[in-house]
């Protein structure tokens, strides 16, 4: 069995030449596409780039990789150098046609008030976190899956990366804008087991 996920990347370009950027887009190991066009030099209108792949069922603590390689870099002084930013990554679990999103399941203990928070699910490890409007501590319990829209996605927040230089940006924070300035860079996002 395979579990299939619908992968969207926002993209755009520092134009240099008389070229756009090019880039090839691997997903769990499959070439998705291996010579598009990123068009968009703004940062707020990425170009968005979105691909359906299988890969074979997860285990406890898989992920799944996404490349971007940059194919035609050019750099001729700072002021001229193609590059592309890849300035989010979002997923979801295709599934019987439908696309699904799995949530973590909160309680949050109060007093004698119990109540539940739902909060996206992008990692497996349970925690133990402070709701930062109460101050209250909030324990995951379990996970539940949730149908969305097909042109919905779970956007992550920053992951580990390998390729290009792109400093040091803390994993869980906000997504830092990847920069392909001269080969590749590749994140893995945290794989989703089967709903069935």
């Amino acid at each position: 069995m395979a579990t299939t996920y619908k992968v969207a990347l926002k993209l755009h370009q520092e134009h240099a030449g008389d070229e756009n950027a090019r880039v090839k887009i691997t997903i769990g190991g499959v070439e998705v596409a291996s010579n598009v066009e990123v068009i968009s030099t703004d940062i707020n209108s990425p170009n968005i780039f979105e691909y359906e792949v299988s890969t074979s069922d997860p285990g406890e603590g898989v992920s799944v990789p996404v490349r971007v390689d940059l194919l035609n870099d050019l750099f001729i002084d700072s002021d001229n150098d193609r590059n592309v930013c890849w300035c989010g990554l979002g997923t979801q679990v295709a599934y019987n046609g439908k696309y699904y999103t799995r949530y973590k399941k909160k309680q949050v203990d109060d007093g004698d008030v119990t109540d539940t928070v739902e909060i996206p699910r992008l990692a497996d490890d349970e925690e133990d976190v402070v709701n930062p409007t109460t101050g209250v501590p909030v324990h995951v319990t379990t996970y539940f899956v949730k149908e969305i829209a097909a042109d919905a996605y779970t956007w992550h927040d920053a992951l580990a990366y390998t390729g290009d230089a792109n400093g040091d940006p803390e994993v869980g924070s906000s997504w830092p804008h990847y920069k392909i300035s001269s080969t590749y860079v590749e994140v893995a996002f945290p794989a989703e087991q089967k709903f069935n």
